[in-house]
């Protein structure tokens, strides 16, 4: 995976891990912690080298942080409203450590 294609994934993984916070019935705080640390999982677990790892942490971030307040005005009649950066933090917070724990494991397996 060339670093635009990995980019694209960590980014938009983090569009659609904050688009959770704001789904009707399903959504919230939770919601978007359990999906962070989902995502954080499945792009922890990619075989990917060190540096591309970085900039797919640093796109997850901004991803999320981005997609908080478009997913909150898409999907929310009331919009984002004041406290997305306070959840947008745990929603990234989430997802980075477990998409370092998640590769930390699989570094330390036998191949």
């Amino acid at each position: 995976m060339n670093d635009r294609q990995w980019v694209a994934t960590t980014a938009f993984g983090g569009v659609i891990a904050s688009s959770f916070l704001y789904l009707p019935w399903i959504g919230g705080l939770t919601a978007l912690l359990v999906a962070s640390a989902i995502q954080g999982g499945y792009l922890g677990w990619q075989r990917v080298p060190t540096p591309q790892f970085r900039l797919g942490m640093l796109a997850f971030a901004a991803g999320t942080f981005v997609g908080m307040p478009v997913m909150g005005i898409v999907l929310s009649r009331t919009g984002p409203g004041n406290l997305w950066g306070i959840a947008a933090m745990f929603g990234i917070a989430s997802g980075l450590v477990v998409m370092l724990m998640v590769r930390l494991y699989r570094n330390r397996q036998p191949s």
